[in-house]
């Protein structure tokens, strides 16, 4: 049986619809880190594009939401991941991200409850512990920071 080649893949890419088109090259954008072009493709989607079989709205704007915070419009990231977890309230990675978002705003403490939550939702995620750890211990909450962190440790040692 022949497998799929560049040239078959090019073609399928070519007949997708085009808010999936825009979402395959932003998502190849954002693997080569070239946010800016990323940033332009998704918000085409969410402009015009949102409707493209396929494709989750929640999933574009946590992507979104992320270019964004990486490219320092970190009100307009923050927008975006609010939008992303009340589409998907189960989505951990949206919590984690929506409070990073808040955290660099500089809204401390309103960043904690969604860093909890991220925990809450992937316990087993060492990401979400150790950020929840540094968000303790921003807040002065040392016991509970030590704690976090400890278990973000336990579930993957290079973060010591």
């Amino acid at each position: 049986m022949a497998s799929a080649g560049p040239l078959h893949l090019e073609a399928a890419e070519r007949s997708a619809p085009a808010g999936v088109r825009l979402w395959m090259e932003a998502q190849a954008e954002f693997r080569a880190r070239d946010y800016a072009a990323a940033a332009a493709r998704l918000a085409a989607i969410v402009s015009d594009h949102l409707d493209a079989p396929g494709l989750r709205e929640a999933t574009v704007r946590l992507q979104y939401g992320v270019v964004l915070l990486r490219l320092g419009r970190t009100e307009e990231g923050v927008a975006q991941l609010r939008r992303a977890v009340e589409l998907d309230p189960s989505n951990a990675r949206a919590h984690h991200k929506l409070g990073a978002g808040l955290a660099r705003l500089g809204l401390e403490a309103e960043a904690l409850p969604w860093f909890e939550r991220a925990v809450e939702l992937a316990p087993a995620v060492a990401e979400h512990h150790w950020r929840l750890g540094e968000q303790y211990r921003r807040l002065g909450r040392r016991a509970q920071a030590l704690g976090s962190l400890q278990r973000a440790l336990e579930l993957d040692p290079a973060y010591a």
